[in-house]
This record gives structure tokens, C-alpha cells and sequence, in this order.
């Protein structure tokens, strides 16, 4: 686990910055408050992967899984702004 901290602390500070960004945005009202709701998977996501242990690269698998993260950022996206 040092090993992954040391090498992925820009990928972990950048899901960090990102979060910080959402939630500033959204309390100055430049986003609806929903709008944060859609960035909770990608964040989690990006938290699992960091701190799961080392695993082969399944390449159909991921090509599925980044396609299905892709249509729930945007579905919840645009479900933020029309509510």
C-alpha cells in the first residue's frame, strides 16, 4: 500500500480537489445541489480502485465498466439540472 501511495498521492489529491471543487461550486449555486449527486460514483470508483490491492488488467471488462460509468455520470447529470 506505500507503494500505491507514493505512486498514485497526485491521482488520490486530484479526487480530493475535485470533490472540494463540486461541493464549493454547488453551495455558490454555479451547480444545483444534484450536481453532486452524479460526481459520488466517480469519486467512489476512483477511491475503490486506489485502494484495492493489485489486479490484472481485464481490458472487455473495463471497456463495459467505463462505458456504464459514462452513461450514469451523464444520466444523473442531466437529471440534476432538470430537477
Amino acid at each position: 500500500m506505500n507503494e500505491k501511495l507514493r505512486h498514485g498521492d497526485a491521482f488520490f489529491g486530484g479526487q480530493i480537489v475535485l470533490l472540494g471543487a463540486v461541493v464549493a461550486l454547488c453551495r455558490v449555486n454555479v451547480f444545483p445541489k444534484l450536481v453532486a449527486v452524479a460526481f459520488v460514483p466517480v469519486l467512489l470508483r476512483g477511491t475503490l480502485w486506489f485502494l484495492r490491492g493489485r489486479q490484472p488488467l481485464d481490458v472487455h471488462k473495463l471497456g463495459f465498466a467505463e462505458l456504464t460509468q459514462a452513461l450514469l455520470f451523464g444520466a444523473l447529470l442531466c437529471a440534476a439540472y432538470l430537477l
